[in-house]
């Protein structure tokens, strides 16, 4: 559904830059992807759930993104051997 919102660019974008200013820029730019992909995730798992649009996923995206927190993060990230 990320496609379908205006802003998600921009918001990875913002994840990037403000990951960058804590870490490596290339450390960074897969931390800030790893991130949204996340709370992209878990917004459209409750859009589904809600049977809701594109309004809400873009609303519960922003609010994903303010709740996540390093153990979300490390118990949410799909790693592959």
């Amino acid at each position: 559904m990320m496609a379908k919102i205006t802003g998600s660019g921009c918001m990875l974008t913002s994840l990037v830059g403000t990951f960058s200013g804590a870490n490596d820029p290339f450390i960074a730019g897969i931390s800030a992807t790893v991130a949204m992909g996340i709370a992209g995730e878990n917004a459209g798992n409750f859009v589904k759930a809600e049977q809701s649009g594109t309004g809400t996923f873009r609303t519960k995206l922003i609010d994903y993104l303010y709740l996540l927190n390093e153990e979300k993060i490390s118990n949410e990230t799909k790693l592959y051997k």
